[in-house]
């Protein structure tokens, strides 16, 4: 129900809509092209969804290899132990 929305959410966020010539600080002109804009941020952002949905695979193997983060129960009760003993 979200991720439909997400992608014109964050087309929505640049302004430019016709390319305009910027003259830098350094006196340099530049024309910032909106095409350009937005190709890069969707570049970036499906980046991000691509390394999002990699991390699924690795918390797999991760877990198949290592083991869950939760500790055991004797973990858990040693834990306890030493914290109520004091020590």
């Amino acid at each position: 129900m979200f991720k439909p929305n997400v992608s014109p959410l964050l087309l929505d966020q640049v302004t430019t809509t016709v390319p305009k010539v910027i003259t830098l600080k350094t006196g340099e002109r530049v024309i910032q092209d909106p095409e350009a804009t937005t190709e890069r941020v969707m570049l970036w952002f499906y980046l991000m969804i691509n390394i999002g949905g990699f991390m699924g695979v690795a918390t797999a193997y991760s877990e198949k290899y290592i083991g869950v983060s939760a500790p055991s129960p004797e973990q858990a009760d040693c834990t306890l132990g030493a914290a109520t003993n004091g020590t």
